[in-house]
């Protein structure tokens, strides 16, 4: 699954759409709200500098834990970015930031693991 996370000095590309109700309604459902994904404000900035208020799908706490999403999904993503002239390039370097810090989080719980006594019936080994 994908997500957006303020970064300072970081840049997410993206579209801007104007929905109606009914369409947006598909998307709750699409997008797992209120459950997955919540709505939030966020504000965006065209490519000429103008500032937009607007609704964003942001993934929910919850949910919010380092994950390679299915490839059928990165792809999805990537044939969208294609299709509407987005810099792919930028798509797969978030894909390699989620790489990364799933290795980062794997390695940090591998090595707390490692350095707790092993357990077996209420007694160290």
């Amino acid at each position: 699954m994908a997500t957006i996370a303020p970064k300072e000095d970081s840049t997410v590309h993206g579209l801007l759409w104007r929905i109606t109700p009914g369409c947006e309604h598909s998307l709750d459902r699409y997008e797992g709200y209120p459950h997955l994904y919540g709505k939030e404000s966020v504000t965006v900035r065209d490519a000429r500098g103008q500032e937009f208020i607007v609704m964003a799908y942001v993934m929910t706490e919850r949910y919010r834990t380092p994950a390679i999403p299915p490839s059928s999904y990165y792809h999805g993503i990537e044939e969208g970015y294609r299709q509407n002239g987005l810099p792919v390039r930028a798509l797969k370097k978030a894909w390699e930031n989620a790489v990364r810090e799933i290795h980062d989080a794997t390695a940090r719980i591998n090595a707390a693991a490692s350095k707790s006594p092993k357990r077996r019936n209420g007694h160290e080994r």
